[in-house]
């Protein structure tokens, strides 16, 4: 064998090797940066629509880019003593039970893993409270509890427990920003509205009685100048603004 044709034919191979990841480099550099200029750029267009409109952000704009995947949600089944109605099971309590301190409490004694539920702390109503079942800590907003009060005492609860499956693909989510510019450009939100949360979960649309496909949305919720709540999904995959719930 010929040594020497050998190692020049290795160090040519690796020389051209180093020259193709430099380019590869130079590209994705390139790339970065023009993402990076584009991001700029739309949020240097949401601030400036934010000023123009006069609406108030309550808090920052989520950073949060995950990818995660669809969910197919089934409506689970409960244990006893509670009747079902239009996909929703109801328990009802006669006299009403338990005061607000302790209503936590009672419902951990109801709801199956009512730990790993989260609380709405967005529209607090004094008529009911509202927690969302979560799957790796995403709120899924057709999993819910409502707590309806009266007179501060607990005297119903609908619930709709799901069973979750998620799909082997994840997706990366469109970023909050985004999503927030589409809904404002919609012209769904008014102007000097207040939007005090933007939070990513999932949402979905019900095929039948017992299944559904949950997608990523970002959830944001507007109080306009009356103080008039209203919620609006944006789908996080493809940026498309949802009808309002």
């Amino acid at each position: 064998m010929d040594w020497n044709r050998a190692k020049t034919v290795l160090i040519l191979a690796f020389l051209c090797l180093n020259a193709f990841l430099a380019v590869q480099l130079l590209e994705i550099q390139q790339e970065r940066s023009q993402l990076l200029n584009v991001a700029q750029s739309t949020m240097n267009d949401l601030k400036q629509l934010l000023a123009n409109k006069k609406i108030q952000l309550r808090r920052s704009i989520p950073e949060e880019q995950p990818t995660i995947p669809l969910l197919e949600a089934h409506l689970a089944q409960p244990g006893d003593g509670w009747e079902r109605q239009d996909g929703v099971y109801i328990k009802q309590f006669f006299p009403s039970a338990s005061r607000p301190s302790d209503l936590n409490q009672l419902l951990g004694r109801e709801i199956e893993n009512f730990s790993t539920y989260r609380t709405d702390m967005v529209l607090p109503q004094s008529g009911n409270r509202v927690y969302y079942q979560t799957w790796e800590g995403y709120p899924l907003f057709e999993g819910k509890v409502e707590a309806n009060l009266e007179n501060g005492r607990l005297k119903e609860i609908q619930w709709t427990p799901l069973s979750i499956r998620a799909e082997d693909t994840r997706q990366r989510v469109t970023p909050a920003y985004i999503a927030l510019l589409n809904l404002i450009e919609s012209g769904k939100v008014s102007a000097e509205s207040r939007i005090p949360i933007i939070e990513l979960g999932y949402h979905g649309q019900q095929y039948d009685a017992e299944s559904m496909v949950l997608y990523p949305v970002w959830r944001v919720v507007v109080q306009d100048k009356n103080n008039q709540p209203h919620t609006y999904y944006v789908n996080a995959m493809t940026g498309a603004v949802e009808s309002p719930d």
